[in-house]
């Protein structure tokens, strides 16, 4: 690596390390990043029963989870079954913290209807760094199923969208608008729109096993006007939909054949368009698009011309 990029990561992480510590005053920031290999993964896995013998908050459980999930991976790549248990059973022991923690918050708000003013008095009393692990672990998506299919040429991993951007996001749609997210994985950001704006919100996912996952999150939490369609976003039925979401769903070819099927769903009517990420350059080259917003929570907003 050059010094110069060498030098720039550094300078990088140690800001983050930094706005770790201005974020969580006087509690301990780890400098001990986990790399893959078994010795790590141990001296990881070790730094988590800590932090599960000590009752840890959610930030440092979010770190926890995390950890134990990569020692998993690795053990399971080493084939190392007493590493793959010890990681398993740390994130259960997580996960159970976590639901003694966060259950009753998600009861109380399922048994009100989930309303969004009450969903919102729960995020505002939560301090910032925690609200992405705790929103979630309060829609239950925090876990990520194994995925069933191969991913085509062109299709990417399952990423969930950060709060601040689906905040964002719910700035641009309204409670008569039908959201479509593309690539909805495990359904955070249908949920989290039909909830705060009252729209409808439609998925589509590729892969079953997440499919089936949002489905059962909705029918679980009871939240209203959802629906959601497994199979190819290509070949998907989009009418009716006012407002498109795509975080870096596709690349290449698949973004742009998508593309092509959605100019006659712009022609017949108002839409929106919003990206984030890898597809964000790709829409910006759509010749019947035009931007109206750009760089907020890294979202690009464009409106049929």
């Amino acid at each position: 690596m050059a010094d110069r990029p060498r030098s720039k990561l550094a300078a990088a992480m140690a800001a983050g390390r930094e706005q770790g510590r201005r974020l969580t005053p006087g509690r301990p920031i780890t400098d001990h990043v986990p790399t893959g290999g078994l010795a790590d993964a141990e001296l990881s896995l070790a730094e988590v029963e800590q932090a599960v013998a000590g009752g840890a908050p959610l930030w440092r459980r979010e770190w926890a989870v995390t950890v134990a999930r990569a020692a998993e991976r690795a053990g399971r790549t080493a084939g190392d079954d007493a590493l793959v248990a010890r990681a398993v059973a740390l994130q259960d022991a997580l996960h159970e913290q976590d639901e003694r923690e966060i259950g009753p918050i998600r009861e109380s708000l399922r048994a009100q209807g989930f309303p969004a003013d009450a969903f919102r008095a729960v995020l505002d009393a939560c301090p910032t760094h925690e609200r992405d692990p705790l929103v979630r672990r309060l829609l239950r998506v925090d876990r990520v199923p194994e995925r069933v299919t191969d991913k085509p040429a062109g299709m990417v991993h399952y990423v969930a969208s950060p709060l601040d951007a689906v905040l964002e996001i719910c700035r641009w749609v309204g409670p008569d608008d039908v959201f479509c997210d593309v690539g909805s994985g495990l359904g955070l950001v249908t949920m989290l729109v039909a909830l705060i704006t009252g729209a409808e919100a439609r998925g589509v996912e590729y892969d079953p096993a997440y499919h089936a996952w949002a489905e059962a999150r909705a029918a679980e939490l009871g939240i209203p006007r959802l629906r959601y369609v497994q199979g190819d976003a290509r070949y998907a039925d989009y009418t009716g939909v006012t407002v498109l979401y795509f975080y870096d769903t596709f690349r290449g070819t698949l973004l742009e054949e998508l593309f092509v099927r959605l100019q006659p769903l712009a022609e017949a009517g108002p839409l929106r368009i919003i990206s984030r990420g890898h597809s964000n350059p790709v829409l910006e080259a759509v010749p019947w698009l035009e931007v109206v917003s750009r760089g907020v929570a890294e979202l690009l907003v464009m409106e049929a011309r």
